[in-house]
């Protein structure tokens, strides 16, 4: 099995880089005919962090329409500044690891590039079959972030997207062309 995990911000941040949206499903169908063999075999699941209800619960209904399991991140208030929040992903994954995501399982990680997941995937390495796929973000501490040299020694596959934006693009016009 595989499981793809998703952080929907990323998708939201580099679409507006490329000035386009890219849709969860279009970067996993893409992702899964490309790297896994085309499995049928595969769980999708996006954590979403949103302080606005109205627009969660739609991006969540959307999803689910596809068998996507959504989990809404909830805001932790950060001490920078007034009525800013900030989002612990990797509370939400350790919760995943073992009971939804069983042992040996193939992970596709889109979009967590940045160097702070080094101990989780050092962490369940050796239970776990990573690969991870990102497009180059901006970072204000980093730069322009992309996939870690740090993290190489435990992922099976390293995708940069920014290669592959007119294949993901073409998954939405192929769902949309079939007419037979």
């Amino acid at each position: 099995m595989v499981t793809f995990i998703i952080e929907a911000s990323h998708l939201f941040r580099s679409g507006d880089k490329f000035q386009t949206q890219f849709f969860v499903m279009d970067v996993v169908n893409y992702l899964r005919r490309n790297f896994f063999d085309n499995t049928e075999d595969f769980h999708t699941v996006v954590l979403h962090g949103s302080t606005k209800d109205e627009q969660a619960e739609r991006y969540t209904a959307a999803l689910e329409r596809f068998d996507v399991k959504v989990v809404r991140m909830r805001p932790i208030a950060s001490i920078a500044g007034a009525n800013k929040v900030y989002y612990k992903p990797t509370w939400y994954l350790h919760k995943m690891m073992g009971r939804e995501i069983p042992q040996g399982s193939d992970l596709m990680m889109v979009g967590f590039h940045n160097p702070r997941y080094l101990t989780f995937l050092q962490k369940y390495a050796k239970d776990y079959t990573f690969s991870m796929a990102a497009f180059t973000t901006p970072s204000k501490k980093q730069g322009w972030m992309q996939i870690p040299k740090e993290f190489t020694p435990y992922l099976k596959h390293i995708v940069n997207l920014d290669d592959h934006v007119a294949e993901i693009k073409a998954e939405f016009k192929k769902k949309h062309t079939k007419t037979e």
